[in-house]
């Protein structure tokens, strides 16, 4: 080895030592735990208590999350943080990272905070259960206090039906739960179905209801049929998108849904093809839609028959309102009647791009007929255009309006109808699509043969336009 390649080896050598004595003087530094100096003190929290919202026996809960925050001036030493219920508790913790309910001597460095994760793991049912957090120091004992109201319920889990669902207490669903050909199942007044978050190995929402027989849900004005997902806490009350939806399927007939309310999926009703016979496919009446991460209503056609069956769904006095994507796609033709429905998109806690209504009569080089009737209806919405065409006049393609309130600059034709007039609705901000004294829906329908609204009200002589009517 020769004199400048020995010189540079050795100082190679050097420069790595004096590298290596660095990196042990930072980690001696600044990785030891601090030096406790006191075990007397004041720990501040967060929170002065956790309450969860409801949550169902059985089922995984969503976390708390719990902060404690040490502004002594000094480093403290807590002799130990654990649930007053030990390991008996209906509750369990995770501490800076380490699942354990009692952990002790804890040291918090002076300014530092720390996190704790809660959980429930109650097998009560239909009570409130209570524990605390306590924090023990040498002067005192600190303490946080936990509770959650735990509720039974059914659990159907990818599961088949082909009888009447239980109504006495809520009916959790887990992956697909599915009325098969042949098949139908009743929803009496009150019946409440949670569907759980479960992902697919995509990250895509697994629970729906697959309706490939009939459904029939008999909700009431006091007591309507209701479809959800299963996180009741307060972020998650209108959070689009929890599960998939109620999809009806080509095989599917006579299927009638009265007084119902289906919200936070990410499609709320949708219907495959044509009807089997003279009936609608699928009949709404006085049905709530709304906080849909895509679609209100998807009608999927691609029926060359469509014309001459009964439609494939029929609504009367039917609110669809606040979806991502729109409101009501129609693909591939098909044909559907409106009577008497509000279709209101507000998008105050989200963004959309796109027209509310997209009509489509065609894939590829196949052209399937579609006919949507719109009658005494209101279609209202944040964009200056809220109307969408895409279609081939090969097949008939008929979108056709009466009597009603459309926002759109679109030669629609028909007889009656108000454009870009705006309904008055009471507080779009908050859901409230009841019209306003002075809207130009008031009085602005016409007569048909139905007489009940979306509240259940008997509507008077001269009939307004939309779902409600003002009384």
């Amino acid at each position: 080895m020769g004199y400048f390649s020995k010189k540079f080896y050795h100082l190679n050598l050097f420069l790595k030592a004096i590298f290596s004595l660095l990196l042990l003087a930072i980690c001696l530094s600044g990785c030891k735990k601090p030096l406790v100096t006191v075990s007397e003190g004041d720990l501040r929290f967060s929170t002065d208590s956790i309450t969860f919202d409801t949550i169902f026996t059985t089922l995984p809960t969503p976390s708390r999350r719990l902060m404690f925050f040490n502004n002594t001036g000094k480093n403290l030493l807590v002799k130990s943080i654990q649930l007053a219920g030990g390991d008996n508790s209906d509750f369990s913790l995770v501490i800076d990272g380490i699942t354990t309910n009692k952990l002790l001597d804890y040291t918090i460095a002076k300014g530092d905070s720390a996190l704790i994760f809660i959980k429930s793991k109650s097998q009560a049912k239909d009570t409130w259960v209570n524990d605390k957090i306590q924090f023990v120091l040498d002067n005192k004992t600190q303490e946080v206090y936990i509770r959650c109201f735990v509720r039974d319920a059914y659990f159907y889990k990818d599961s088949v039906i082909c009888s009447d669902l239980p109504h006495d207490k809520p009916i959790v669903v887990d992956g697909t739960m599915i009325i098969p050909n042949g098949c139908t199942v009743t929803l009496q007044p009150g019946t409440h179905l949670f569907f759980t978050p479960r992902l697919d190995a995509t990250f895509n929402p697994v629970s729906y209801l697959v309706v490939d027989g009939t459904l029939i849900i008999n909700g009431s004005p006091a007591a309507p049929v209701i479809f959800e997902g299963n996180r009741l806490d307060e972020e998650y009350k209108e959070k689009r998108g929890q599960w998939l939806g109620v999809y009806f399927t080509k095989n599917s007939s006579n299927s009638e849904l009265n007084f119902a309310l289906i919200k936070n999926a990410f499609a709320g009703i949708i219907v495959d093809s044509s009807s089997l016979n003279a009936k609608p496919k699928v009949a709404l009446n006085q049905v709530e839609i709304r906080n849909m991460s895509a679609y209100g209503i998807y009608g999927r056609g691609f029926a060359d028959n469509a014309l001459t069956k009964g439609p494939a769904l029929e609504a009367r006095n039917v609110l669809v309102s606040n979806c991502e994507e729109q409101i009501l796609n129609v693909w591939g033709g098909g044909r559907h009647n409106y009577y008497n429905c509000t279709f209101a998109n507000y998008p105050y806690d989200f963004s959309r791009k796109d027209p509310m209504m997209k009509f489509n009569n065609y894939y590829e080089n196949f052209i399937y007929p579609q006919k949507i009737d719109f009658i005494n209806c209101i279609i209202h919405g944040s964009k200056d255009e809220e109307l969408e065409y895409d279609g081939n006049t090969a097949q008939p393609f008929e979108t056709n309006f009466t009597n009603c309130i459309v926002k759109t600059s679109i030669n629609i034709g028909g007889t009656g109808n108000l454009l870009y007039q705006d309904p008055l609705f009471e507080d779009p901000s908050k859901r409230d699509f009841h019209i306003k004294d002075g809207s130009p829906a008031l009085n602005s329908g016409i007569v048909l043969d139905f007489f009940v609204d979306l509240d259940g009200n008997t509507r008077s002589d001269f009939w307004d336009m939309g779902c409600y009517e003002k009384n």
